[in-house]
């Protein structure tokens, strides 16, 4: 979808602004330890050996298991690499948000009322 028409102009400060929700989302995940159901996925469906990662459970997120096995399986087991779905959810779920906002009020939406909108997406 090109931008000429959905209206949307790309601006500076709403470029900063989402670099620093990303770059906070970030560092939250380096600094923070690993909770109980990360822990849990990790152990149940990521660390087994065979398709574990397709068994049914409650705390069994598919594509969140199958990506942890792989950002594991190239980077080794650490806080961050376990972490590097939800990153790249939340930097989805920011951009889709920004695409929104901007859809719904008009262009430009570089800092006005639908900022805080997107930007306190918690991770």
């Amino acid at each position: 979808m090109s931008t000429e028409r959905t209206g949307i102009k790309h601006s500076l400060p709403l470029a900063l602004m989402g670099a620093f929700a990303m770059l906070w989302v970030v560092a939250r995940a380096c600094v923070q330890s690993i909770t109980i159901d990360e822990a849990d996925t990790y152990l149940a469906y990521v660390l087994r050996p065979g398709l574990s990662h397709w068994d049914a459970g409650a705390n069994n997120h598919v594509l969140n298991s199958l990506l942890m096995r792989l950002v594991t399986m190239i980077f080794g087991a650490s806080a961050i690499g376990m972490r590097v779905p939800a990153l790249l959810g939340s930097a989805c779920i920011s951009a889709r948000s920004i695409f929104w906002c901007c859809l719904f009020r008009g262009a430009p939406c570089c800092g006005g009322r639908s900022s805080p909108a997107w930007f306190s997406v918690p991770s």
